[in-house]
């Protein structure tokens, strides 16, 4: 497992970036929220990443926080929830929304977020909202108008 990346930040995309480790540069996706927040390019940069293996794809995913990570790894262990969603769902709510949204079965706050379906985001809420509770200590708690801005 690949948990860090830390290096030059030599390309900056809409959804990906590149990082020069020295010999070799990497390209690392990574939610909006993360890129917006990396410094320019030729500076050093750190990112929590997570390796996505499945049949013939090999991916790397970099987050600003290991929260961020966190909350990518539990999006993609609901059945149907490809790191294309995770990304998605991280550019468009933090991980303390996403959360929230998740406890309280706010499925039409989910919708908002491009590529999300009503029936994904029933499934994410219906598979981890227990998770949450027990992993994160996140309960149900109401939400707003403000909050269901996206």
């Amino acid at each position: 497992m690949i948990s860090g990346v830390q290096g030059t930040l030599e390309v900056r995309g809409s959804a990906s970036v590149t990082i020069n480790i020295g010999t070799i540069s990497l390209t690392i996706f990574a939610p909006t929220s993360t890129i917006s927040v990396l410094g320019n390019i030729g500076e050093w940069v750190k990112l929590y990443t997570y390796l996505y293996f499945k049949e013939e794809n090999l991916s790397l995913y970099g987050f600003a926080t290991s929260i961020e990570r966190d909350m990518f790894e539990l999006l993609i262990s609901v059945g149907g929830v490809g790191p294309k969603i995770a990304l998605s769902l991280l550019s468009a709510m933090a991980p303390d929304r996403i959360a929230n949204a998740i406890a309280s079965g706010a499925i039409e706050q989910l919708t908002q977020v491009s590529g999300l379906g009503k029936k994904m985001a029933g499934r994410l809420v219906l598979e981890l909202k227990g998770k949450l509770e027990r992993r994160w200590g996140v309960v149900a708690t109401p939400i707003s108008e403000e909050m269901t801005a996206v």
